[in-house]
């Protein structure tokens, strides 16, 4: 190591002494090659000051595009997964493909449309065939056709026609027939009909005969007495007086006495009674129908509603409206309308004008918010609590909790009713 140092202190020293030597000296010299060698060395060190900048530049190209590379990498980690999941998530939301549920019992049906995600309604439709009861008859969305999850989907399902034995109100008094029939399911309708032998409001025959077996919602047309026509009472002296004219004038020995009495008294009552009874008919109508306009179909318990009935037509001579209720354990009326809901079930509010047999009912339904028709406990009422019901009605139930929800109108048997008045639940948004 000491030699290579003194052998390098001897090269400097000889440089120095070169560099020292003037240029006459030095353009004296014969040999040109090594003054073309002290030529390029001073280029090479220009190149040795300017190298540094220009790799300097180069390497901050070089960090540039490094950067930019590792900013879309972090940003391929970040996003590319996101599109992956969305691409992933798309066709399992998107749609589903309704499958044939035509001919499985409702609980199968509602199963499988479950399993697609897909929302159900029912309907009802009263069969003869005992074999189709409890079957889906139709669907609203046909198989293999293609719709967005959450769409509803309409089933018919096939229920028995529930049957009644018509009773026998012939000689009844109409309000009490229209309290017994519609309590019933059979709507009433009456024509009135003077009669001299039947008191008023007293029903003088009915169309369909007692004992006959009808459908639930048929119509019995009944037809009940006005009691006496005033007109026939009035017409009742015609006669005699008509019967002394003739003898009158007939016999010759007749008294002097009658004629005088008489005959003045014939013009005097004759035109009178053409002239005061035509003109009142016109002036002043008999009501003829009457209406209720804000009946609810459902009203919770221990509230109250006031009901508005209107007589027809509005010059009536008659517009006073008597008010009943078809079961007062259930829900009472005043007779200014009011009806206030006690217990659950379907009770039947009456509005009829007084003194005549023209009336019209409504049913309403008395109902426990979050528990009447909520079969399965989740708070509110849909499609499915509807199916459940169905379901209690053709398999029955050993859980007396679910048939006591499931019995809408407490009328003791859980039926297509009480499936219906759920999805009509439903639809109002009774909770």
């Amino acid at each position: 190591m000491k030699e290579e140092q003194s052998v390098n202190q001897e090269t400097d020293i000889e440089e120095k002494e070169q560099n020292e030597i003037p240029t006459e000296e030095v353009q004296e010299e014969p040999v040109e090659e090594e003054n073309t060698e002290e030529i390029k060395e001073p280029t090479k060190n220009e190149e040795k000051i300017k190298s540094p900048i220009w790799i300097k530049i180069k390497n901050n190209r070089y960090k540039i595009i490094l950067a930019i590379l590792v900013i879309l990498i972090v940003l391929g980690i970040i996003f590319i997964p996101k599109f992956k999941k969305e691409e992933e998530q798309v066709p399992v939301i998107e749609n589903a493909r309704m499958i044939q549920v035509v001919g499985l019992t409702s609980e199968e049906a509602t199963q499988k449309i479950d399993e697609l995600g897909l929302e159900i309604q029912y309907e009802y439709e009263e069969v003869e065939d005992e074999t189709q009861i409890g079957k889906v008859l139709e669907q609203s969305i046909q198989e293999n056709q293609e719709v967005a999850k959450g769409t509803t989907v309409t089933i018919k399902v096939a229920v028995s026609k529930q049957k009644v034995v018509v009773p026998n109100v012939v000689g009844m008094n109409i309000n009490d027939a229209i309290q017994q029939l519609t309590a019933m399911g059979l709507p009433i309708n009456a024509t009135g009909q003077y009669s001299n032998d039947v008191e008023k409001d007293i029903i003088i025959s009915q169309m369909i005969p007692e004992g006959q077996e009808i459908n639930v919602g048929t119509t019995i047309e009944v037809l009940v007495s006005l009691g006496k026509e005033q007109v026939e009472e009035e017409k009742e002296p015609e006669n005699p007086n008509k019967n002394n004219q003739t003898e009158i004038n007939t016999p010759t020995h007749s008294e002097p006495q009658k004629p005088t009495t008489t005959t003045p008294e014939q013009p005097v009552t004759q035109p009178e009674q053409p002239t005061t009874e035509d003109p009142e008919q016109p002036v002043i109508p008999e009501p003829s129908k009457i209406t209720i306009s804000n009946a609810p179909l459902f009203i919770a318990k221990n509230k109250t509603i006031t009901l508005n009935a209107t007589v027809l037509p509005e010059n009536a001579n008659n517009k006073t409206v008597v008010w009943s209720s078809g079961n007062t354990s259930r829900a009472t009326i005043t007779q200014n309308g009011m009806v206030k809901a006690i217990k659950d079930g379907s009770v039947t509010i009456t509005a009829t004008v007084k003194g005549t047999n023209i009336s019209t009912s409504r049913e309403i339904i008395v109902y426990t918010p979050g528990v009447t028709g909520d079969i399965d406990g989740n708070g509110t009422v849909n499609s499915i609590d509807s199916g459940l019901i169905l379901d209690i009605y053709l398999y029955g139930s050993d859980d007396q909790d679910r048939i006591s929800r499931a019995d809408i109108n407490k009328d003791g048997v859980v039926n297509a009713n009480d499936a219906a008045l759920a999805d009509s639940m439903f639809k109002y948004g009774i909770r």
